[in-house]
């Protein structure tokens, strides 16, 4: 395959931006630049493009804090995300993935299963509940991305998680908007 025939069948598939490899804050925010530009050049209304601008950003956070594939000397970690702008719906939709130890796809099956089992009064209870506790507290951050990440979405938050081996999986997640 070319680089022209991956050009094109990523513009077939209408996809508007996409980014693979180590993710640093430096990288983030030359990302969010980008990326609010090319949203911005969209005809959506403005909540829909902040939905899927906060997505997106809160899914490379993911990969950056998550990832086990790092770079040894940064720590940035590393991943995949895609932003797909549907042309004839006008819906977007944002994808990500990243290598994952075992016991954390363990955590994030959990975690993501009770969050797709919840209507909208039910994410923004447990939001509240989550925020109040700080359940699901850890390093880096408060835990609630995924919550977040459900209320902005138009639907549920459709994953996969994939074993390599005993001690890692592959973690997708696709959220439409």
């Amino acid at each position: 395959m070319t680089v022209r025939d991956l050009e094109l069948e990523l513009y077939n598939s209408d996809v508007i931006f996409t980014f693979s490899g180590s993710i640093s804050y430096n990288t983030l925010s030359a990302i969010s630049i980008s990326i609010k530009d090319e949203l911005n050049n969209r005809d959506n209304t403005g909540k829909e493009l902040f939905n899927v601008y906060y997505v997106f950003i809160e899914l490379i956070q993911n990969i950056m804090n998550y990832s086990i594939k790092r770079d040894e000397n940064s720590g940035n970690g590393s991943g995949t995300c895609f932003v797909i702008h549907h042309q004839h719906s006008k819906k977007f939709k944002v994808c990500a993935g990243n290598i994952v130890s075992s016991e954390q796809a363990s955590k994030i099956e959990e975690k993501l299963d009770k969050i797709n089992s919840l209507d909208d009064v039910g994410l923004k209870a447990h939001f509240k509940e989550a925020r109040r506790s700080g359940q699901g507290t850890h390093e880096k951050g408060g835990g609630l991305g995924f919550i977040e990440i459900a209320r902005k979405s138009s639907g549920k938050l459709n994953y996969q998680i994939t074993p390599i081996d005993s001690t890692k999986s592959y973690f997708e997640i696709s959220v439409d908007i």
